[in-house]
């Protein structure tokens, strides 16, 4: 059984998903309609149209056609820009472009900021990074962001340190999930997704973020790395914590997954022709991995 099934599964056993207000809510329920509680979002780096449209075509009874049966399928949407995990992963968690939410990439450049461990001295203008350069230690699977690695900027005449969801302009979708009462949850690639919190930094009670430089960044490496995410994802529905404790069942929850970007990059994987219409038996099982049945 493969990521996306076991994630149908579980989540079949669950209530079903987040109520927001939308513009056709009239604030009145039906007797038959069923209350949405639970929202499971799951991005998968490197997944594009074309591969799902091809996929399905290809594969009539795999998880993800199944799920498309029953769906609403968004086909004329756009990813951010520029496209990346990073930016890409701000604009579904916010709704907001690089020019509202403020991050335009995970490396890019701030004319206020100062350098770590500048002590705000000097001329302004100062990279920002939010990758793994940020961790004590990125070549392990568990480790955090160190302070000292980060950019600093002039807080009330105090030279501060600027977290990741400092960085962030506006709330995220856990900060509103928060604010409802609802448990929220997410687990990513870096311990630099604390962006997700929110600039209140409160936005996500459990957050697991294995470093994905702690690993063989290959497969079939990555879909151990992923399986972690999948895992968390999983005991999150059963009410269980990304460190075993009991918790409730999360409003918003939901994870990121590598394979298929890193099968998309690996010489050996990609797709055989100039289209994206040929993937290689790498990509093949990544697309497996992620969208269908064993």
């Amino acid at each position: 059984m493969h990521l996306l099934q076991k994630a149908i599964m579980i989540t079949c056993l669950a209530t079903s998903v987040l109520s927001l207000p939308n513009s056709h809510n009239t604030g009145k329920r039906s007797s038959g309609e069923k209350k949405i509680e639970h929202v499971v979002l799951l991005s998968f780096d490197g997944l594009h149209q074309s591969d799902v449209d091809a996929y399905v075509k290809a594969n009539p009874s795999s998880a993800i056609a199944t799920l498309l049966k029953t769906s609403v399928e968004f086909d004329n949407a756009q990813t951010s820009k520029p496209s990346d995990s990073f930016p890409g992963l701000i604009a579904q968690v916010t709704g907001g472009s690089p020019k509202t939410t403020g991050v335009f990439y995970d490396v890019s450049y701030d004319r206020t900021f100062f350098d770590p461990g500048s002590n705000c001295t000097g001329t302004p203008g100062a990279v920002t990074a939010y990758d793994e350069t940020i961790d004590f230690n990125s070549t392990a699977l568990v480790t955090s962001i160190n302070p000292a690695n980060l950019p600093k900027t002039l807080k009330n005449g105090q030279c501060v340190e600027v977290t990741p969801h400092e960085f962030l302009k506006v709330n995220t979708i856990f900060e509103v999930a928060k604010k409802n009462g609802f448990f929220t949850a997410w687990t990513d690639k870096h311990p630099a997704y604390d962006i997700v919190n929110g600039p209140s930094g409160q936005g996500v009670d459990d957050l697991y973020t294995p470093e994905i430089n702690g690993i063989n960044t290959v497969e079939p490496d990555i879909q151990v790395y992923d399986t972690l995410h999948l895992n968390a994802i999983l005991n999150w529905l059963k009410g269980v914590s990304s460190t075993g404790k009991s918790i409730p069942v999360p409003g918003i929850l939901g994870g990121n997954f590598q394979v298929i970007s890193v099968s998309e990059k690996d010489s050996a994987g990609g797709y055989l022709d100039t289209v994206g219409q040929q993937p290689s038996d790498e990509l093949k099982k990544a697309l497996d991995f992620c969208l269908n049945y064993t």
